[in-house]
């Protein structure tokens, strides 16, 4: 190291398809970054598993790429970790996965959510852990497995998350964040320690899971870590949260009345609560933050990927996603619908079996017909989560953040705007879940002043359209006669 060495932040997102690793210095400038696409496995019918053992050795190399890029003119100080919610993975007493991880796509575990929200402890558990009762839950899971005499459940002596189990095998200790856990629908949200109604259902002991750990908990890098660079010995690393609390962060979303719009392999719309709001009728989620926060919102299994889908199916491999978004904005005017659910439906439908369709198609819809519908059906589906969301809060959102790649084409916003009827900022820079990550360890929500300015100030302004709301009717219209 010089003497003039620079200082810069680590962090880390482990997603549900994309392990992204970044450097950033004081000014929230990033450095150095990286990427790797992280294999999902499907054995079988509705399986989506992942292997820990291959994301932790392209961590490794994300990592010391980035070593390599900062060089001796840069100290890393901190390391935050940022994580999609809802794994699972079970590991044995010298803490060897027992099998590949679990992720929230896994629907395996559908029939044992039905009949616990339809005629079990659902209802209870619900309104103790703030999870919804679907086959993403790690909850849901853990019965299933037990249901189904799972050989791996009855060796595990630890079930934790793809995050937890990393951060042990850096620093041996199984660990983890109020965020992380309240996504396992294990965490009794009001209390905040693990719920024994939620325990007791899942046939699985409060020893078997980490030590709950507050925001300010931090330990020390060594230079015989596994997975960090021996350079970075002395560095304090901090667990983090789930991505959708530091999406929050990243985009200084951070008051009831501004929403936060992630769109990537899912979509969610998210607020940042003072209190655990709760509806049986729409099931959203609140996951407990800390002992004054809660994040509070609701999720589709829908996004990118059927945007891809209809990429390239329609236009064709060949053809790239900007490309194709570009061709998308030149659609010509159609009553082209497009019911997005093909990877099943969390909500609003709650129907892990839904899948998508295409109605009202013309011989004069092609490929740019094709996407736009999807695009517009993926929006739709957002504005049903919006105003499931808006039905219990204390006031009405005055601005919605965006993040995702499909919001870099300016109309795509627009048409979020017109949809949602309300100003639309994109979040720039970094990546958001990375940068609140970062933000999270500094302490330091700096975007707040920005989701203080005024409405005029953001980026789309609602330009509402009668067409816009006729659609949209149509659209809830045909998913409820198909799916309720």
């Amino acid at each position: 190291m010089t003497d003039t060495c620079r200082v810069v932040d680590i962090a880390i997102d482990v997603g549900t398809s994309v392990l992204k690793v970044a450097a950033v210095d004081g000014e929230e400038r990033v450095l150095a970054q990286g990427r790797a696409d992280i294999p999902l496995l499907r054995p079988s019918p509705g399986a989506a598993l992942q292997d820990v053992q291959v994301i932790e050795h392209l961590l490794r190399g994300l990592l010391q790429a980035l070593a390599d890029d900062l060089g001796e003119t840069h100290r890393v100080d901190k390391i935050a970790w940022s994580s999609a919610m809802h794994s699972l993975l079970l590991v044995d007493a010298k803490g060897a996965p027992l099998g590949p991880a679990y992720t929230w796509l896994d629907g395996r575990a559908a029939a044992v959510a039905r009949d616990c929200w339809d005629h079990g402890p659902g209802r209870n558990l619900y309104g103790r852990t703030g999870t919804p009762i679907h086959p993403l839950s790690p909850l849901i899971k853990l019965r299933w497995l037990r249901q189904t005499g799972a050989r791996d459940l009855a060796a595990a002596r630890h079930i934790l998350s793809i995050k937890e189990w990393l951060w042990w095998r850096s620093f041996g200790n199984y660990e983890v964040d109020y965020a992380t856990a309240s996504a396992s629908g294990v965490l009794d949200i009001h209390r905040g320690d693990w719920s024994a109604a939620a325990l007791a259902y899942a046939g699985v002991d409060a020893e078997q899971l980490s030590k709950l750990v507050t925001r300010e908990w931090q330990r020390p890098l060594r230079r015989e870590d596994p997975i960090f660079p021996p350079q970075w010995a002395g560095a304090c690393a901090c667990l983090g949260a789930s991505d959708g609390v530091l999406a929050q962060w990243g985009m200084g979303a951070l008051t009831e009345d501004i929403l936060g719009v992630s769109l990537g392999t899912s979509m969610a719309v998210r607020r940042y609560s003072p209190l655990p709001r709760l509806s049986r009728r729409t099931r959203n989620f609140a996951y407990r933050v800390d002992d004054h926060h809660w994040l509070v919102g609701t999720a589709s299994n829908n996004g990118g990927p059927m945007l891809d889908w209809v990429r390239r199916y329609s236009f064709g491999a060949d053809v790239g996603f900007t490309e194709a978004l570009a061709a998308a904005a030149r659609a010509t005017p159609s009553s082209l619908l497009c019911l997005p659910f093909l990877a099943g439906e969390r909500a609003p439908l709650w129907r892990a079996d839904a899948r998508a369709a295409f109605l009202d198609i013309d011989t004069r819809d092609g490929p740019a017909e094709f996407l736009y519908a999807a695009v517009e059906g993926l929006f739709f589906t957002l504005r049903w989560l919006y105003e499931d969301l808006q039905g219990q809060a204390p006031r009405p959102a005055r601005a919605i953040i965006v993040s995702g790649h499909l919001f870099h084409s300016a109309w795509a916003t627009q048409l979020l705007a017109n949809i949602l009827c309300l100003p639309v900022r994109v979040a720039g820079g970094a990546d958001v879940a990375l940068l609140g990550a970062i933000r999270w360890a500094r302490n330091t929500p700096h975007s707040a002043r920005r989701a203080d300015a005024s409405t005029e100030d953001w980026s789309f302004s609602p330009r509402p359209e009668a067409r816009t709301e006729e659609r949209y009717a149509r659209f809830r219209k045909a998913a409820q006669a198909l799916y309720t």
